[in-house]
């Protein structure tokens, strides 16, 4: 696809799509953050909501008196993370879209700090932005410096403070956070989730594999950071056994094997992949995956009994069509 113009990215308008589920209050404090956003009318927020019961319909109407918003729904069969992105995928209007979670908090230059990284690139982008971490906050951030001053999410500490590292990493597509990515509408749409990608993980960075396989730059966007409050119930096994909790690794040791099915003739993932995979052994009396701290077990193994499990399970389901309530 040929480079849009430098004015046409100075002007470009911007889809921001959340997924949600059951998270009113969260997406509520997002909602806030993007209220801050300058320009109101050149960005749109489609909030794609995973079948929740909690109040997300009543603050998605609250917020679309003052915001561009247009509220998205598909029912809930399980964590659906890229399907709901899909929906927003097909509904985005802007020539940029951007994926925020409903856990995130934004500065007010936020959008437009996405808009001048596809500006300055050289080539049509795929631009990530680095993501923090907080216990608890309670009030949209600031300043960019002050969510800065919040550690950083390992993915993007491998890759420098500034992102600088993500060019010349022999895996840019690992640095990919679906909380904080955008690329244009037009290779959005010929990428899209692979909604196959079931529970927690890794449906980003294969998303974001393809989208730069098929000639999009990894681009660093340094100035627009997000902070994920981590309060509450943790989606992520990684946190959560960071924090001492039982951890259930099910999906991504699940979604690893999936990558490795579809793209594993490729170096660079059968490695990422296998390393990856290296930390990861089944506790047959507990059901579930368990990571050791060193990466000691055989990921061939791991492999063939995922293999093995997807054999036994058939075809997946075929997706329902979501739809958009009014």
């Amino acid at each position: 696809m040929p480079p849009p113009s430098r004015r046409a990215a100075r002007r470009a308008r911007v889809s921001v799509v959340v997924p949600t589920y059951n998270r009113a209050a969260r997406l509520a404090a997002l909602l806030r953050c993007l209220e801050e956003q300058p320009a109101p009318s050149s960005f749109e927020v489609l909030v794609c909501d995973d079948g929740s019961t909690d109040g997300t319909r009543e603050v998605a109407a609250l917020f679309g008196r003052r915001l561009r918003l247009r509220y998205l729904f598909q029912p809930d069969e399980g964590f659906r993370a890229g399907a709901a992105r899909n929906l927003g995928i097909d509904a985005a209007k802007g020539d940029l879209v951007l994926f925020l979670d409903d856990d995130q908090l934004v500065a007010p230059d936020f959008l437009d700090a996405h808009r001048r990284a596809h500006r300055d690139a050289a080539g049509p982008a795929l631009v990530v932005g680095p993501r923090h971490r907080a216990d608890a906050f309670d009030r949209p951030p600031a300043s960019v410096d002050r969510i800065r001053a919040y550690p950083q999410d390992s993915r993007a500490v491998e890759i420098g403070p500034d992102g600088e590292g993500l060019a010349a990493s022999p895996h840019p597509w690992a640095h990919a956070f679906s909380c904080n990515l955008s690329l244009p509408r037009a290779a959005a749409a010929a990428a899209r989730f692979d909604a196959a990608f079931s529970g927690w993980g890794l449906e980003d960075v294969e998303f974001a594999y393809r989208a730069l396989r098929d000639g999009l730059r990894p681009v660093a966007a340094p100035r627009a950071p997000t902070l994920h409050v981590d309060g509450g119930a943790l989606r992520d096994p990684f946190e959560t056994s960071l924090r001492g909790g039982d951890a259930d690794f099910g999906s991504w040791v699940r979604n690893c094997a999936r990558f490795h099915r579809l793209h594993g003739a490729d170096p660079a993932v059968d490695a990422f992949v296998r390393h990856q995979l290296s930390y990861f052994t089944h506790d047959a009396a507990a059901g579930r995956w368990r990571r050791d701290p060193l990466p000691r077990h055989d990921p061939a193994a791991v492999l063939a009994r995922e293999r093995r499990s997807v054999r036994a399970a058939g075809p997946p389901p075929a997706i329902p069509t979501t739809r958009k309530m009014r």
